[in-house]
C-alpha cells in the first residue's frame, strides 16, 4: 500500500492545493489524484522541506528512500501489491461513482421521470408533457448552471449543482401556481417529489462543497 493510499480525499486536496497544482480536479477520483501528486513529487527532482513546510511528507520520502536501496524486491510481493492496488482502485471508483452529487442527481431525475412516465402513460398529452418536464426541470436548470456557476474556479466544476437544484425548486413552485395544463399535470405528477429532491440536492450540496 503507498504512502497516500490511506489519506483522505479532503486531506489529499489540501496536499494539492499546498503544492499548487492547480489543473487538478476537485471531482478526480483518489487514486488518480494519488498518481499526481506522486509523479510531480518525482519530477521536483529533490525532496522538498518535511521539517516546516511538508511534514506531511516525511513518509513519502521514507518510503521512497527506502525503496531505492531495496531493488531486490520479490515478485510475490510486487503481485501481490498489484492486486491490492487493483482492489482499492476498483473501491475507489464505485465510491466515487456513487457518492458524487452529479450520480445522486441522475438518480433524482430517474426517478422523476420514471414518476412523470407512469402518471401520465394513458394521457393523450403524455408525450409533450414529458418533453416539456424535460425542458423545464432539466435543459433550463443545467443550460443556467453552466453559465451561473459559483465553484467553476475553486472546485473546477463545469455544472454548479446550488444553481441547478435552486432553478429546480423554483420553476416547481411556479408550475404550481401556473395557469397553464402543462403546467398543472406536470406539478400534479411530480411537482412535490421534484420540490423535495431539489431540497435534498441542495442539504447534500451545503454539505458537500
Amino acid at each position: 500500500m503507498g504512502t497516500f493510499d490511506r489519506w483522505k480525499k479532503a486531506e489529499l486536496l489540501d496536499l494539492v492545493n499546498k503544492l499548487k497544482l492547480d489543473d487538478v480536479s476537485f471531482n478526480l477520483k483518489k487514486m488518480d489524484m494519488i498518481k499526481v501528486i506522486e509523479d510531480h513529487l518525482s519530477r521536483l527532482g529533490e525532496p522538498l522541506d518535511t521539517e516546516v513546510e511538508f511534514p506531511e511528507l516525511k513518509s513519502f520520502y521514507a518510503v521512497e528512500t527506502s525503496s531505492s536501496s531495496s531493488d531486490d524486491e520479490e515478485e510475490t510481493s510486487k503481485g501481490e501489491r498489484n492486486v491490492w492496488k487493483c482492489v482499492v482502485h476498483a473501491n475507489e471508483n464505485v465510491q466515487d461513482f456513487l457518492s458524487s452529487v452529479a450520480t445522486l442527481m441522475t438518480i433524482f431525475y430517474g426517478l422523476e421521470l420514471f414518476k412523470l412516465i407512469h402518471s401520465v402513460a394513458i394521457d393523450k398529452d403524455g408525450f409533450k408533457l414529458i418533453l416539456v418536464w424535460f425542458v423545464a426541470h432539466v435543459v433550463v436548470p443545467v443550460l443556467a448552471s453552466y453559465y451561473i456557476n459559483f465553484v467553476r474556479y475553486d472546485l473546477m466544476m463545469e455544472f454548479d449543482p446550488f444553481t441547478i437544484n435552486i432553478l429546480k425548486a423554483l420553476i416547481s413552485l411556479a408550475m404550481k401556481n401556473a395557469t397553464c395544463h402543462e403546467f398543472k399535470a406536470i406539478y400534479h405528477s411530480v411537482g412535490e417529489l421534484s420540490m423535495i429532491f431539489s431540497v435534498v440536492g441542495l442539504l447534500i450540496t451545503f454539505y458537500v462543497y
